[in-house]
């Protein structure tokens, strides 16, 4: 039977997702929505596709693999049978609380998917969705910022709005921005309602007004 789940904005953005193929983001939600409350179900294919994608062409097996290859989840066996862990589920999804257990059991804890076992306890809800520490952010991983790179190529890399290269280079340069925190901050600017509109500032704009320094609108707030 299905499931209520949820579903952000960040899923959209995210820069591995946004690299697969529309059927196989498709077959990743519809996952949820048939996965127990743990995010566990049978490895079946076949059954798989009979429920999902009934009257489509769609490869379940080797969609299926794609995900567990790009770590979205992982496909394990206990006593000869297989199984799906759809990974960092509980930090995404707030089960309803009369939802049946789970009956399958859990893969080796010595795996990828321990890490949603650690969330399993969280104080935060699972439907309230932060896209600085969600695994759906659309930003990569901060990283230490070598001396000779002060982050402008990657800020313009990844700012949604191309124009004026030549304007805010020496903007960022007078500025001397902190690329963690601008990298921080483009992961909930690109997802809220105002951006989404395309009221994007031009680069220059953003750099001159300190637009990283802006904060988060209180419906993406934990």
């Amino acid at each position: 039977m299905a499931r209520s789940r949820n579903i952000k904005p960040g899923f959209f953005a995210n820069e591995e997702l946004v690299e697969l193929p529309f059927s196989t983001r498709l077959l990743f939600i519809g996952l949820w929505t048939i996965a127990d409350r743990e995010g566990r179900l049978e490895d079946k294919p076949k059954r798989i596709k009979m429920v999902l994608f009934p009257a489509d062409n769609l490869d379940v097996e080797e969609a299926l693999t794609t995900l567990a290859d790009k770590k979205f989840l992982q496909r394990y066996e206990v006593e000869g049978i297989q199984y799906i862990q759809i990974l960092a589920f509980k930090k995404h999804q707030n089960p309803h609380k009369d939802e049946k257990a789970s009956t399958i059991p859990a893969p080796c804890l010595h795996h990828a998917d321990t890490m949603q076992a650690s969330n399993e306890h969280s104080p935060n809800p699972a439907d309230s969705f932060n896209p600085i520490t969600d695994s759906f952010n659309p930003i990569k991983p901060l990283r230490e910022k070598s001396a000779f790179d002060d982050g402008f190529e990657e800020f313009w890399n990844i700012y949604p709005k191309k124009v004026g290269k030549d304007k805010a280079l020496p903007a960022w340069k007078k500025k001397k921005p902190p690329i963690n925190d601008v990298l921080k901050a483009l992961s909930w600017q690109r997802v809220s309602e105002q951006w989404i509109k395309n009221f994007i500032p031009n680069p220059t704009t953003y750099i001159n007004e300190g637009r990283w320094k802006d904060e988060p609108p209180q419906e993406i707030v934990f």
